[in-house]
């Protein structure tokens, strides 16, 4: 039965807004990479490859899988590590201010996620996206 529940937990996790998506596609489309900083569980790592979406993303973290979890420290330098990246080529988008202070302190550009419409403003003033 908890098989089952975590299952279901993770499959209502996969269904994202359509608004949401369409950042994705849009930022996917700027040839821009994305990588998903989750702390989801390990259920989650094991379902994600497969959301409609999954096409729009290269690299995924997830806490369940890797042990580590946001805020602490490690997570967010695995991440630089694993993606080759220095901490100014990556932006992070969290609906918890507690998850942007490392990042934020190490040089990230981060946003603290309030809608889709605001991240998308975000988004262009970075240059990610084009405000036309």
């Amino acid at each position: 039965q908890a098989a089952k529940l975590g299952t279901r937990d993770a499959e209502l996790w996969l269904q994202i807004r359509p608004s949401a998506e369409q950042i994705l596609k849009d930022v996917n489309a700027a040839g821009v990479e994305i990588a998903i900083l989750s702390n989801a569980p390990s259920r989650l790592d094991d379902l994600i490859d497969d959301a409609p979406w999954a096409h729009l993303y290269q690299t995924k973290f997830v806490s369940g899988t890797l042990k580590l979890v946001k805020p602490h420290p490690e997570i967010y330098l695995h991440v630089e590590e694993a993606l080759g990246k220095t901490p100014n080529e990556l932006c992070f988008i969290d609906d918890r201010e507690a998850n942007l202070v490392f990042p934020t302190e190490r040089g990230w550009h981060t946003h603290l996620f309030q809608s889709d419409d605001d991240t998308r403003s975000w988004l262009v003033g970075l240059g990610v996206l084009d405000g036309s």
